[in-house]
């Protein structure tokens, strides 16, 4: 009764792990999938420095600006042409950008 009961718990034990990285790998997914991610092709017309990242203002093609956060060391500077893609916009900002200098 004791090995009954032993395998019945680890069996369950299995299942619920199964359906917890199932849906951990769904909302990973959905975080790749993301519907506010940008291309982006223009010029930098600024650069703000903060102590942990820049903040950089881009000016596209179609005249639109935006305003993306970048790391410090990633060297970007005024009038640099840029392209690349941005997501997670958030506080009139992107948040995560992955951009190179053409």
């Amino acid at each position: 009764m004791k090995k009954i009961l032993l395998v019945l718990g680890l069996c369950s034990s299995l299942a619920f792990s199964e359906v917890y990285y199932k849906n951990k790998d769904t909302k990973y997914s959905d975080r790749d999938n993301s519907n506010d991610q940008i291309y982006v092709r223009g010029y930098i017309t600024s650069v703000t420095q903060w102590s942990e990242y820049n903040i950089i203002t881009i000016e596209q093609k179609d005249g639109e600006r935006i305003k993306a956060k970048v790391g410090k060391n990633d060297g970007f500077s005024e009038n640099d042409i840029v392209s690349g893609t941005c997501v997670n916009y958030k506080s009139n900002q992107y948040e995560r950008c992955s951009l190179y200098r053409r």
